[in-house]
């Protein structure tokens, strides 16, 4: 029975994770057919309540009053920011919220009976069997193997357009690009565009890195070299920042520190500043666009945040950043989307809401142990150049990263 109850609870977090990733950012959730994301909203929900019973059906899981005031502390807040912004006129996210409180509680739970490793391996289990199969595409289309299939989404205009895939699984939701001297089609996985791909393997590799317990704690293995391949598949800068630094954080997060390590640290820290810059430096000379648009979006993102710093312009209110975009970028064809993902929060929530999501959490990561401090600061790096304002994955970080730093039991990993 004991073994029947973790086949079945491996089973729903399983089906969590999918959930997850699959209703983040994906082409399906941008189609003509909007049954499709409505599909998924149910599907996450479904997994959030089949696994809470799961917990408190198998384990009678239950949490301590010190992991139910955190959580009532935290529903309280947001609660301010839903009010606050549903009197302005400006929606509340109700949905999203009604799933971070579900998220909250069964992470929450799942500290309390051990699983919150189960969840994360999971997770980056999900993402490497997205990362194989993408690959495998990836290399079919530099081969010049023809697309199978097309669909329509409306990720970066208003208009539906036409992208081409894989056996109805797999697109290419952006054109080739030159990437270090090279002219290469970017994986997209199942994705709306590359920087959403990079985004999701790039957290299943700092999970893999961070979180989950392994044997071979100084070497690579076989699964984070495949995410690190599929990472730079997508042609992301960012990425490839996040893949570097987090190889230099491994150098550091085990050692003790002595004058020996701070030399060769010091050593390793200039050599990737090195590298970082001329990727920079490639990076602006092969596509100069990109990095002008991705300045244009700090610079109005950070004047619509100073609008109402606070609590923002209000939780539904994305494009509060548009009256202060370059003019050409709201033309017809023109690129008028955000990019910066930490600015989109403090421009819709404002301070109070960014603090209560994120860096709260993020703070608690920094002074538990030296693991989750390099997990979330290159998560906040990621978050920069990343949107992923109103999804579920967003709120399943918020609520993990509380999860992680409840005081108590704590993992392999972060002893």
């Amino acid at each position: 029975m004991i073994i029947r109850s973790k086949g079945i609870t491996g089973m729903l977090e399983f089906f969590l994770c999918t959930m997850l990733i699959v209703s983040f950012r994906t082409v399906w959730m941008y189609t003509e057919n909007q049954s499709i994301s409505r599909f998924f909203t149910i599907a996450v929900f479904l997994s959030i309540f089949l696994l809470f019973t799961a917990y408190i059906v198998f384990y009678r899981a239950t949490v301590t009053i010190n992991d139910f005031s955190i959580f009532l502390l935290i529903a309280f807040t947001v609660l301010v920011c839903m009010i606050i912004s549903q009197v302005s006129g400006n929606g509340l996210l109700l949905v999203r919220h009604l799933a971070y409180f579900g998220l909250m509680i069964i992470l929450f739970l799942a500290r309390r009976q051990k699983r919150l490793n189960s969840i994360i391996t999971k997770f980056v289990s999900v993402c490497s069997i997205i990362a194989a199969l993408s690959l495998f595409f990836w290399i079919l289309a530099i081969l010049g193997v023809p697309p199978t299939s097309s669909l329509s989404i409306n990720w970066s205009s208003q208009f539906y357009t036409p992208i081409k895939g894989f056996i109805g699984l797999f697109y290419f939701s952006q054109d080739y690009t030159s990437f270090l001297g090279l002219y290469l089609p970017r994986n997209t996985a199942i994705f709306t565009e590359a920087p959403m791909c990079s985004f999701v393997f790039c957290l299943a590799f700092l999970f893999d890195t961070f979180i989950v317990p392994k044997t071979q704690k100084d070497h690579l293995t076989p699964r984070q070299i495949l995410l690190i391949v599929a990472i730079i598949s997508t042609t992301s800068t960012t990425g490839v920042m996040i893949v570097i630094l987090s190889l230099a954080a491994m150098f550091f997060k085990n050692v003790k520190i002595n004058p020996i390590v701070i030399i060769v640290g010091l050593i390793i820290v200039t050599a990737v500043i090195l590298i970082l810059w001329q990727l920079f430096l490639a990076k602006t000379s092969e596509n100069s666009d990109s990095v002008n648009i991705r300045f244009d979006d700090i610079q109005a993102g950070a004047k619509a945040w100073l609008l109402h710093p606070i609590f923002g312009n209000g939780l539904e209110k994305t494009l509060a950043y548009l009256p202060f975009i370059q003019g050409y970028r709201v033309l017809v064809n023109g690129n008028s989307g955000f990019s910066s993902g930490i600015f989109q929060i403090l421009m819709t929530g404002g301070l109070f809401y960014f603090t209560v999501i994120f860096l709260f959490p993020c703070v608690r990561m920094f002074r538990s142990n030296r693991n989750y401090f390099f997990l979330s600061a290159l998560f906040l790096v990621m978050l920069f150049n990343t949107v992923i304002y109103d999804t579920y994955l967003m709120y399943f970080l918020s609520a993990l990263f509380y999860a992680l730093t409840l005081k108590g039991e704590v993992s392999e990993r972060s002893k």
